[in-house]
């Protein structure tokens, strides 16, 4: 509802990533809110949503994602091209597409096209989405370990560039590698399946809530059971939202020290973790 998404950003979010995948499913008030409705002073990151789509079997209709582009424009920050999952030539093609039609959206980089495709992305843009980092292999640390590893010493030579992670927030990841920005849905979506984060002495963690409860006797994330003999229950997800909207926010200024102190500063473009 409307009214998730404004609670959202009353409990601090100002960065947001939308997928246009969901436009006219789930994520249709969403889109209201942050684009049509734009908060002034929030920054939207619009992904094509090429994952969500091809997890459905769906196909995403690029001159409908680049009509909405130049209508709404004006209300959003960032543009990611449309991408092929495991198809890195159609990738290329509807990028080409895309600036063709006077976008300048940034280009994504997928883990299954050669490394010399990463050398021509960060040769010509400075900032890059990279992609196909989900899978059964993609989703073990040490696979990721390897690809960052590869990405970075390719980036290394082009520094500074402006990486995005799709899809990554852990903290090894984000603590060893300075990405200028990346994305989770773990916040909102560990709320509503009963998940509590918390930001404590330098460890982002994630518990279930009936076990933070019993910690912190913070009842804003407790589930409790309907009265009059009812066994309905009532979800205290925007409780458990609101929590892990404020750990992730201070994991976020957290990360943004770290890399100060190594010398990597984004300056006030700060990363944007919530989806």
């Amino acid at each position: 509802m409307a009214g998730a998404d404004a609670k959202t950003y009353d409990y601090g979010i100002r960065s947001k990533l939308l997928t246009f995948a969901e436009v006219d499913q789930w994520g249709l008030l969403a889109f209201r809110f942050w684009i049509e409705q734009k908060p002034p002073d929030a920054r939207i990151f619009l992904d094509s949503g090429a994952f969500s789509a091809f997890m459905r079997g769906a196909v995403i209709d690029i001159r409908q994602y680049i009509a909405y582009i130049h209508r709404w424009l004006p209300n959003i920050e960032t543009v990611v091209q449309l991408d092929k999952i495991g198809d890195p030539a159609t990738t290329k093609r509807n990028l080409a597409l895309m600036e063709a039609e006077g976008l300048h959206p940034i280009p994504v980089y997928t883990a299954s096209a050669p490394t010399s495709e990463l050398e021509r992305r960060l040769e010509k843009y400075d900032h890059i989405a990279l992609g196909g980092l989900r899978g059964k292999e993609a989703g073990t640390s040490e696979w990721r370990r390897r690809h960052f590893d590869k990405v970075f010493a390719v980036a290394a030579r082009r520094w500074p560039k402006k990486m995005h992670a799709f899809g990554i927030t852990s903290q090894w990841a984000l603590e060893r590698y300075p990405f200028y920005s990346a994305d989770s849905s773990s916040a909102i979506v560990g709320g509503g399946m009963g998940r509590v984060m918390s930001f404590q002495k330098g460890i982002i963690n994630s518990k279930p809530w009936l076990e933070y409860a019993q910690r912190t006797y913070d009842g804003q994330v407790a589930d409790t059971v309907g009265n009059r003999g009812t066994t309905s229950t009532q979800s205290a997800h925007m409780g458990r939202r609101k929590v892990n909207i404020e750990a992730m926010l201070a994991f976020e200024r957290h990360l943004n020290s770290v890399w100060r102190k190594k010398g990597v500063d984004w300056a006030t473009d700060l990363p944007s973790v919530t989806d």
